[in-house]
């Protein structure tokens, strides 16, 4: 027990720099907000991976709460696939693959190479049911 005492005295933390702390805290400050619907029906119908959750919600965040100029269409900006890539630590692959599972669930539709439309809530019938129109895009 002594010689771990000693280990732990001698032990010197790392200190964090300010500018470190600040990015933290602002970092955990801000908030997303999801419809309800995404966790009551579409986590439990579509049975979606842990990966295509991810995905999902990075492109929904940039759509409906980012500052977005194409909003009111359902449609993101352009990205880079590179970009999911590195924030999540995934492989092209695993991209791709989760782009085309939620295509295939209807939740997302690909308007051109890395720019897609997703619905405010999430399936034309919840849209339909919200009484979310998208400015005649459809």
């Amino acid at each position: 027990m002594s010689s771990l005492q000693k280990i732990l005295v001698s032990h010197k933390t790392q200190k964090r720099g300010v500018e470190s702390d600040f990015k933290r805290k602002k970092d955990f400050n801000t908030t997303s907000e999801i419809p309800d619907i995404f966790f009551d029906e579409i986590l439990v119908d579509f049975k979606l991976s842990r990966i295509e959750i991810l995905i999902f919600l990075y492109l929904y965040r940039k759509i409906w709460i980012s500052s977005n100029l194409s909003r009111d269409y359902g449609v993101s900006p352009l990205i880079d696939t590179k970009t999911l890539e590195k924030l999540y630590r995934l492989d092209h692959k695993e991209v791709l693959s989760a782009l085309q599972a939620l295509e295939k669930h209807g939740l997302l539709e690909t308007i051109r190479p890395n720019q897609y439309f997703i619905r405010r809530f999430f399936t034309a019938e919840n849209d339909k049911l919200c009484g979310q129109s998208y400015d005649d895009f459809l």
